[in-house]
């Protein structure tokens, strides 16, 4: 009986984390895609938004690839 309900809360993690990836890859995208170099921009502040995004291109595709080794072990 507390077995089905481990398994459901497994399965509801990898739903949570795989959302968590989709939203992060969402932010990441959004940012990489509005960095310009205009008047007023720093070259940390434009430099600091590239390395941002490719944090949570990173962090999403771990995410991701959490997912797909639990379904895997799960499965």
């Amino acid at each position: 009986m507390q077995l089905e309900g481990l398994r459901e809360m497994k399965e509801g993690r990898f739903v949570l984390f795989w959302v968590l990836g989709a939203l992060l890859m969402l932010v990441g995208s959004w940012i990489a895609g509005h960095v310009e170099w205009t008047v007023g921009t720093t070259k940390a502040a434009y430099y600091g938004a590239i390395v941002l995004a490719f944090l949570l291109f990173l962090l999403a595709g771990l995410c991701w690839v959490g997912v797909a080794v639990g379904v895997s072990k799960h499965v």
